[in-house]
């Protein structure tokens, strides 16, 4: 039973700080996306050995907006700015016209097995998003650091009203612990 309770401890901590250290570079990110575009690809399946084609997975990050786009093309390459790539989905566009809302779009090249498909999606959904975690642990925080205030065990936060010495519940002295 304590190895479940030691191990959903660092699993929480290691959720919550990770979320807490994404979410400050998702700020980062959005400040940064309204004067600098960012990209990121990573390309697989482009060994000799492997079939004719390979994958493209894009994320970017531009005017607000974070993107993920994945691609199968031709390991030699297709021209990006033929005419016959049809796309099909959705986009919110703002009134300023950047296009900082939600979208999803695939597109195919017809008569050939090439296709991609994007999601974006604004930065402050994804600071949302990573901004539970961190809240959820701040506001626990909060209530132990009331709980434990002063007159108050620190080891359990039984009230030590009536006994100061040592704590009837768990034994402890309120100078020997903290």
């Amino acid at each position: 039973m304590i190895l479940v309770k030691r191990t959903f401890r660092i699993a929480w901590n290691l959720l919550s700080y990770g979320s807490a250290v994404l979410l400050l570079a998702t700020i980062a990110l959005w400040m940064r996306s309204y004067w600098r575009e960012d990209n990121v690809w990573i390309v697989y399946g482009s060994k000799p050995t492997d079939p004719p084609t390979c994958y493209l997975v894009e994320v970017g990050s531009d005017w607000g907006q974070l993107g993920i786009s994945h691609t199968l093309k031709d390991r030699e390459g297709i021209r990006w700015a033929d005419n016959s790539f049809h796309y099909h989905g959705q986009h919110s566009v703002d009134a300023d016209g950047t296009g900082a809302g939600w979208a999803f779009a695939s597109g195919h090249w017809p008569g050939r097995r090439f296709g991609s498909a994007a999601v974006s999606f604004p930065h402050w959904a994804a600071g949302i998003a990573l901004m539970v975690l961190p809240a959820i642990r701040l506001i626990g925080f909060a209530r132990r650091r009331k709980r434990f205030s002063a007159g108050h065990c620190p080891s359990c936060g039984y009230d030590l009203r009536a006994t100061p010495e040592r704590c009837p519940e768990c034994g402890a002295t309120p100078g020997a612990v903290r």
